[in-house]
């Protein structure tokens, strides 16, 4: 799901550069995968504890202990 929210939220996709002929090496933009993760794992939330608790006035805390 990261990958795809990476495409959706256009991102540039990783250099990947060779060192010394052998040895390849990717970038990482931190803030860009933290997004990328967030954004993908939130789209993987069932519909009610996305939508329906939360309009119920829920907060963070609250929608995490029901779904232990």
């Amino acid at each position: 799901m990261e990958d795809i929210t990476h495409n959706f939220l256009n991102h540039k996709p990783a250099k990947v550069t060779l060192r010394g002929g052998t040895v390849e090496v990717r970038d990482f933009d931190a803030i860009r995968e933290a997004e990328a993760y967030g954004a993908g794992a939130a789209a993987l939330i069932p519909w009610a504890v996305r939508f329906r608790l939360p309009n119920q006035g829920l907060n963070i805390p609250e929608l995490a202990a029901r779904n232990r």
